[in-house]
């Protein structure tokens, strides 16, 4: 019997992203093995750990220190707000130099070309790089060269790349949002205090905007999920965390523990067909 690809797309949400770990932890307990991986954004970058063969415990470590002081360093091109030089020297000492076409696991980061406004799928060439133009966000980094392309965040077209991990051999699929329309409201925008190091930001025009911006992702991928719906959906309760409030690492675990649970039979059920054990998973 030939072997069955199952693939894991892993969505964008910013600092949420500790919920994909918190998935992930799930998923080795329940011997879930994946066959390819696709991400965007932040889920690119935790997807890449995955491919990497990095298992959970690992990629809480790698992340554990990680906040918004230690990752905002001057920008100097004047492409963004924040530059990456923080970032790509954590991405560095995660994956080296890797190509990703390297990885032990098939792999595809997603970024958007500012110039024609398509999507670009990466899935060879350098692993940094990609992860780099993945994350992106317009304003906020600045965008990645990539021949002649401008490449900023993926998930300005496509925040959760089930099709992605199709065109790279999977089956059947798992994805995790993180990204939904929850409630909003005016009277209950970030304030910071004279110690913090948010004061030094916009913090309630950066809430107007992400909440615009959520909004928009929210129903880009409802359509991209009715067009190409994964065989399981997990969507942990991280929705009410704010990027820039940083949502804390604990309450992400947790809320991606939980949002795998209770779908516990239904991966176990995705396992079992890959194994070619059961032929009864149906999308």
């Amino acid at each position: 019997m030939a072997q069955r690809h199952l693939g894991l797309t892993l969505g964008g949400g910013g600092f949420r992203g500790s919920a994909h770990v918190g998935v992930l932890y799930e998923l080795e307990r329940l011997q879930i093995t994946v066959d390819v991986v696709s991400g965007t954004s932040i889920g690119a970058i935790i997807g890449a750990a995955v491919a990497a063969g990095y298992r959970a415990s690992e990629i809480e470590r790698a992340f554990s220190g990680i906040t918004p002081r230690n990752l905002i360093s001057r920008e100097r091109t004047g492409w963004g707000f924040v530059g990456p030089h923080k970032l790509r020297l954590l991405l560095e000492d995660l994956f080296g130099q890797r190509q990703i076409e390297q990885l032990p696991r098939p792999f595809a980061a997603i970024a958007v070309d500012l110039v024609t406004g398509h999507e670009v799928v990466l899935d060879r060439g350098p692993l940094v790089e990609a992860l780099l133009a993945s994350c992106a966000i317009p304003g906020l980094f600045p965008p990645q060269r990539r021949g002649a392309a401008t490449l900023v965040d993926g998930g300005i077209r496509n925040n959760l790349p089930v099709g992605a991990a199709h065109r790279l051999g999977a089956e059947r699929v798992i994805a995790v949002n993180l990204i939904t329309d929850a409630t909003f409201s005016l009277d209950h925008l970030p304030s910071a205090g004279r110690l913090s190091w948010q004061r030094w930001l916009p913090s309630r025009q950066l809430a107007l905007a992400e909440r615009a911006l959520l909004l928009m992702m929210h129903y880009l991928t409802a359509q991209s999920l009715a067009q190409t719906p994964p065989d399981l959906l997990l969507a942990p309760a991280v929705s009410a965390g704010s990027t820039a409030a940083f949502l804390s690492a604990a309450a992400g675990l947790a809320a991606g523990r939980a949002a795998a649970r209770t779908q516990a039979e239904a991966l176990l059920q995705l396992q079992q067909w890959r194994a070619g054990h059961d032929d009864s998973v149906t999308h």
